[in-house]
């Protein structure tokens, strides 16, 4: 008989192990026995929803690319899951992969501010952080790391186990930066080109408006400066709202969107033709 078909109050008492024995005369002849039993049914329970624990932390390891940790502040060790290999192409020989390990590898110049992060978070009230930083891999190379930490703390409040997480987000710090660099790059075009364009427009409205100030011109001359006129204060401002727009999708001013009277628009760009 297996024990998942007996009945629950059978396993219950295979459950208390006992210590048994037999009681013995002067010859030596079995004259009785005796024995103690204890209820181990309470540990038994705990066993069991530790191991659906254990089952199910590995399993979330296995489900995810990011990197999970587990510190026990009371013993000092470090478990990783086996995500670490796969991210960062090292995996530390059982018993080295302590917090010196991880130490090491942060980039000199995140260092000092992760390492500062971590103490800060457990003297606080909050039980989380969330930090960047660069992480060496097997090969040397740094990959930008984005770490989402818990703190575990017991019944006085004192932390007694950090859990946390490190995401590879080099990919995304990658685009960033090109987009950033593309940014700057139109900017500087842009710069350019109102320049090169703004001298030469600002001497056609001048010279617009000079004109404008003869007597003897007729109405339709008239109106053409006028047009000529508008049309150079409309190229410098679209000019600046298209570096504005620039600027703008790199985060460097806010958007305001206003109302525009879409009728003004269409009849001022009518009357050009």
């Amino acid at each position: 008989m297996s024990e998942s078909t007996m009945q629950p109050w059978l396993r219950e008492i295979l459950r208390c192990p006992a210590c048994r024995s037999e009681l013995r005369d002067e010859q030596g002849a079995i004259t009785g026995l005796f024995g103690i039993s204890r209820d181990i049914t309470v540990r038994k329970r705990m066993e069991q929803a530790l191991r659906e624990s254990e089952s199910r932390y590995r399993m979330v390891a296995r489900a995810t690319r990011d990197v999970l940790w587990d510190w026990n502040l009371t013993r000092g060790e470090v478990r990783w899951s086996t995500s670490l290999g796969e991210v960062f192409g090292e995996v530390p020989e059982r018993g080295q992969a302590s917090v010196s390990w991880w130490k090491e590898r942060i980039h000199p110049e995140d260092r000092e501010r992760e390492l500062h992060a971590i103490p800060q978070a457990m003297e606080g009230t909050s039980d989380s952080w969330t930090n960047e930083y660069r992480f060496r891999r097997a090969d040397g190379a740094y990959a930008f790391v984005l770490e989402r930490g818990y703190i575990g703390r017991d019944l006085s409040g004192r932390p007694e186990r950090l859990i946390g997480t490190m995401m590879d987000v080099s990919e995304r710090k990658r685009l960033e930066e090109e987009k950033a660099q593309e940014t700057r790059l139109i900017e500087r075009f842009m710069g350019i080109v109102g320049h090169d364009l703004g001298s030469p427009l600002a001497a056609i409205r001048i010279s617009s408006q000079t004109l404008q100030l003869a007597a003897n011109l007729t109405p339709g001359q008239r109106a053409s400066l006028g047009r000529i006129e508008d049309s150079t204060r409309r190229v410098s401002h679209l000019m600046r709202q298209l570096l504005d727009g620039v600027r703008a999708r790199g985060g460097g001013i806010p958007v305001q969107p206003a109302p525009t009277d879409l009728a003004q628009v269409c009849l001022r760009v009518l009357d050009e033709f």
